[in-house]
């Protein structure tokens, strides 16, 4: 059984995007955010992720009680033992620490390809964070100090140790709990943002347009075919207002 957290439609629309990037590619998402037209929606696959999606509840892989629930009652249940899997990053054995205990057993895998899809089970789907320097900053060399420190090799070490995460050098093992994490890293063949970047680059469509009424088909309150509908139409509306 699946994890879902039914009211979060960040997590949910993780599935929506690694679909289309699965059968388009990564890309071809936001691609079709920027079609002004918002014709490019009606491509066969927007409407075959959808279904792919609501497979998931029709073939009873998520409990029903998930469509209710509210961030993070449904990762509670894998600690419990109740679900097995959940489409998030690899911080989810961090945020669980506490429920599931040292010895619980993690595993994860990439999400799969998709049969006469372009996209590979290589193609990453990754939420990083960053650090910058503002130019206005009134103290930018202390800045630039503070993150040569952060990026070396002992301070990396101790994030691993202490904050149980991944890392960006090198040379450092991530923690056990989330070893093939650092390996899908290591070996992806593409990576692609929230979104497919959407997030990044025009949050509030991608809000708006794409992942509310994804969330709101992908728990049942419209079907696949409603939502490729409002697609089209409201990113054609979308662009005519801006």
């Amino acid at each position: 059984m699946l994890a879902i957290e039914g009211t979060e439609p960040g997590y949910n629309t993780n599935y929506f995007v690694y679909l289309i990037a699965r059968l388009k590619g990564p890309g071809w998402m936001t691609q079709a955010a920027n079609d002004k037209s918002g014709e490019m929606w009606k491509d066969p696959a927007v409407l075959q992720a959808a279904q792919l999606s609501r497979v998931l509840w029709d073939k009873g892989c998520i409990p029903e009680v998930s469509a209710g629930y509210k961030w993070p009652q449904a990762q509670q249940t894998i600690a419990a033992g109740e679900t097995a899997a959940e489409l998030v990053g690899s911080w989810l054995p961090t945020e669980l620490l506490s429920a599931t205990g040292p010895d619980f057993k993690w595993g994860a895998l990439n999400f799969p390809e998709v049969e006469g899809g372009v996209g590979k089970s290589t193609d990453l789907n990754a939420f990083i964070l960053s650090f910058m320097i503002l130019k206005d900053s009134e103290h930018p060399q202390e800045a630039a100090d503070l993150l040569k420190f952060i990026v070396t090799k002992e301070s990396q070490q101790t994030m691993v140790e202490m904050g149980a995460v991944g890392v960006t050098r090198k040379g450092v093992a991530w923690p056990d709990n989330i070893k093939e994490a650092q390996v899908a890293a290591e070996s992806a063949t593409a990576v692609f943002g929230e979104g497919d970047g959407l997030q990044g680059s025009n949050a509030e469509l991608w809000t708006k347009v794409i992942r509310d009424p994804f969330n709101n088909m992908f728990v049942g309150q419209t079907t696949p075919e409603q939502f490729v509908e409002s697609l089209v139409k409201d990113t054609a509306a979308y662009w005519a207002n801006q």
